[in-house]
């Protein structure tokens, strides 16, 4: 099998999720065309954008380089191909990385998460003494 045969092509639909958060990282993907956005919270109710991903650009590989369920969604914000790599793919990558760069991008993307989860805490707290403040 080439490194090409493992990389699978897939498509999807303008606001269409392409996974949840705390679903099982079972893939890491790169944009081909469109945009995603990674999300906290409820679509439509307290849901946050944390970034957008555009052509060129990859996300989902935090659940991967953790073995993690996934810290956000991810949903198509207009018609998105992307390219899927397999969590064995991807530790088969990792596996023959250098351990130095093996421990960095495992530490790296703890850190991430440990960044993300006290920034969301930081502002639930704010948004209370705020509410706390107008009732």
């Amino acid at each position: 099998m080439t490194e090409r045969d493992s990389l699978k092509n897939i498509q999807y639909a303008t606001n269409e999720a392409v996974f949840h958060k705390g679903d099982v990282g079972d893939a890491a993907y790169m944009v081909t065309k469109g945009e995603v956005e990674i999300r906290r919270g409820l679509i439509g109710h307290s849901s946050r954008t944390l970034t957008k991903i555009k052509r060129g650009e990859t996300f989902g590989e935090l659940a991967l380089c953790l073995d993690s369920p996934r810290t956000a969604s991810a949903v198509a914000t207009r018609n998105t191909e992307l390219i899927a790599v397999s969590q064995a793919d991807f530790l088969k990558i990792l596996e023959d990385a250098n351990p130095v760069v093996k421990a960095l991008v495992v530490n790296l993307g703890k850190r991430i998460v440990e960044l993300t989860e006290e920034l969301e805490v930081n502002e639930t707290k704010a948004s209370w003494r705020q509410w706390q403040k107008h009732k």
